[in-house]
């Protein structure tokens, strides 16, 4: 029993020792061809001894399955002499012209990296990128860089690329205040992107297209408050020195007092008290952002900043109050736009626009009078204070045409400047041709030269 028990242990170890494990090795030889040896390889992953990297010839182990990366250089310098890579094989058989060469092992297998001692042909063509409507200037982002490593670059410029090569273009949204259209490549439409990719097979010429926008905000963006004084500063400065600012101005019919006056400082208002003590309330129906038109730390370009532009020009703009700061931000969330599109569509004052504030003393909506509401802005026949804007050509044409009125309209303090006088050819176009059809004095026989819009209610 015991020789038994011997010879038994004996032949498991001998199984042991010649059984294969379960993943069989196999070798990878790899080789070069012109030049036989000297060139370095690089090998990703190592193999089962931790070897990556060889020189030609060399060998590696690895077992059944694994994916090896064989990749050879450009170029290689053996003995002083220059070789170009060609192609790689497999057991002879042409694999790849790609310098890495990627294989799975399942057999024992040998690479070959053949090189040649003249280098490959390889057609170059010039890439002409140009624009239109700006003809230059235009900033193109190029990628990838061309066989002298240049890139991005202002129309018009030249890149060289070797055959098949694909490159991307990418234009600007807007340049010299035109609005990109499209791409077009040897004068013919390619792309309505601005970016487009286009693959090198002859000398080529792409062109970026702009259109002038009938829009000239077209290609604004929405960067803060102070956008517009990019362009208006001139416009913005009129609306500093201005009532709607300011909220005070000349007043040559009161018999005491300043010559400026106004409720800035020196009225009080029934519903909301002296401004003095509520301009945090007030202040919200102000064309301004939050600070006081009087504030003598501000710099004028500061007070020029402090302007909403929006409030009076963007019908669907909203703003409410920061909670640390006290002063407006834009109520995105209570917009049906947004600020991009708030910038880019601006129009001059409408009703509603107007409304926004005026329809609102008092602290709520048609509060303070109970004949001025919001609603107002859509429905000109509730409104007995602005009864001839709509019927004029536009509400600055006959804004145009006012002068000033000594007598303060019944029913408009906070449109007094709008709810002034106008001359009798604008009261004839606004009711007697289109909307009373009876002679204007058989309507209003004391109306001569000028009346207030409030007497038409």
């Amino acid at each position: 029993m015991r020789k038994f028990l011997i010879l038994f242990f004996i032949m498991a170890v001998l199984f042991a020792i010649t059984t294969p494990s379960d993943a069989d090795a196999y070798t990878l030889t790899v080789k070069s061809s012109k030049p036989s040896s000297g060139v370095n390889i690089t090998v990703s992953p190592s193999d089962n001894n931790g070897r990556t990297n060889g020189t030609t010839e060399f060998t590696r182990s690895y077992n059944s399955g694994i994916s090896v990366a064989l990749t050879a250089p450009a170029t290689a310098v053996v003995s002083d002499k220059t070789y170009y890579f060609k192609k790689w094989q497999r057991n002879r058989r042409d694999l790849t012209t790609n310098k890495t060469a990627n294989i799975t092992v399942t057999d024992n297998v040998t690479m070959t990296a053949v090189f040649t001692t003249t280098p490959s042909q390889v057609t170059q063509y010039n890439l002409t990128v140009a624009s239109s409507n700006p003809g230059s200037g235009v900033p193109i982002t190029v990628t990838p860089n061309d066989a002298a490593g240049s890139g991005n670059g202002t129309t018009q410029f030249t890149r060289s690329y070797s055959s098949g090569a694909a490159v991307t273009l990418t234009a600007p949204a807007a340049a010299g205040g035109n609005t990109f259209q499209k791409w077009t490549k040897g004068g013919a439409d390619y792309a309505a992107t601005q970016a487009t990719t286009v693959t090198m097979s002859a000398n080529t010429s792409m062109t970026a297209v702009y259109a002038t926008s009938s829009n000239p905000h077209a290609s604004l963006t929405w960067t803060g408050y102070t956008v517009c004084l990019n362009c208006h500063s001139a416009e913005a400065m009129e609306v500093q020195a201005s009532a709607h600012y300011q909220w005070e101005g000349q007043a040559p019919d009161m018999v005491s007092g300043a010559p400026l006056q106004g409720k800035l400082k020196t009225a009080v208002n029934s519903y909301c008290g002296n401004i003095l003590g509520n301009w945090g309330g007030c202040s919200s129906c102000h064309v301004g952002l939050g600070k006081r038109p009087d504030d003598a730390t501000l710099t004028q370009q500061q007070h020029l900043g402090n302007i909403d532009c929006l409030i009076c020009h963007q019908k669907d703009y909203r703003r409410k109050k920061d909670t640390v700061t006290g002063l407006m931000i834009p109520d995105t969330a209570n917009m049906t736009i947004t600020m991009d599109q708030a910038v880019k569509t601006v129009h001059k004052p409408t009703r509603s626009t107007c409304l926004t504030c005026h329809a609102k003393g008092g602290g709520g909506d048609n509060n303070k009078r109970g004949d001025m509401s919001v609603a107002h802005g859509s429905n000109y026949h509730w409104q007995p204070c602005l009864p001839a804007v709509p019927y004029c050509p536009t509400a600055q044409d006959c804004r145009q045409r006012l002068r000033p009125q000594r007598d303060r309209p019944r029913c408009c303090g906070d449109l007094f400047d709008i709810c002034m006088s106008f001359d009798q050819d604008c009261f004839e176009r606004a009711f007697h041709n289109q909307r009373l059809q009876t002679p204007l004095q058989s309507r209003l026989p004391d109306l001569s030269h000028k009346r207030v819009c409030a007497e038409c209610g």
